[in-house]
């Protein structure tokens, strides 16, 4: 996986399609079509950015919708608990299970660097999680998050907000990608000195 990897990703907003009509210029898509009441939109995105603002289209289609549907119920009150549960490595796994001792010191030095915290506090963590401490690093400005933004209008409007998927299912894709592979990506990491 390469660096913006853990950028990029898809957000969904509203479900039932049928057709989808491209709005010129931009990420929305208005959902219309034989037997629906009423328009869905689907609004592409990335999780993280620099600048998270909403365009005005945005801002009018969220007028138009009484629900907001993301990959994941982010409004879930236990989804940090859920979360939490699913970043460690499975069968009592280490870093240490992976990595050879020189390895293990350019990611503790990596990570005291960058975060301040010694690998030691995060070596039970799946790879994956342990390469994300770096994002706000990787891109160089103040973290926003257009799921956030898209939260606030939501809940300004009082309306629901649901998830497609359960973070367990999200998380638990991070099962499926081998261990060492998501190691590989650390040390690559590690190795530039995110540079």
């Amino acid at each position: 996986m390469k660096k913006i990897t853990y950028l990029l990703v898809t957000l969904l907003i509203a479900s039932s399609s049928l057709f989808a009509q491209k709005l010129e210029n931009s990420t929305l898509w208005k959902i219309t079509g034989n037997d629906l009441e009423e328009a869905s939109y689907l609004f592409g995105t990335i999780h993280v950015t620099c600048d998270a603002t909403l365009s005005d289209e945005v801002k009018n289609a969220l007028n138009q919708t009484s629900q907001l549907v993301l990959e994941i119920d982010m409004d879930d009150p236990e989804m940090q608990s859920k979360m939490m549960s699913k970043i460690l490595m499975k069968e009592g796994k280490t870093l240490k299970d992976f990595v050879n001792d020189q390895e293990y010191a350019k990611i503790d030095s990596l990570l005291i660097k960058n975060t301040g915290m010694s690998v030691k506090m995060m070596e039970r963590m799946k790879p994956f999680f342990i390469s994300s401490s770096f994002l706000a690093k990787l891109i160089d400005c103040p973290m926003q998050s257009f799921e956030l933004e898209l939260m606030k209008v939501a809940k300004s409007q009082n309306e629901e907000i649901k998830g497609l998927e359960t973070i367990e299912d999200q998380l638990e894709v991070f099962d499926i990608i081998p261990y060492e592979d998501q190691i590989k990506d650390l040390l690559e990491i590690a190795k530039d000195n995110l540079a």
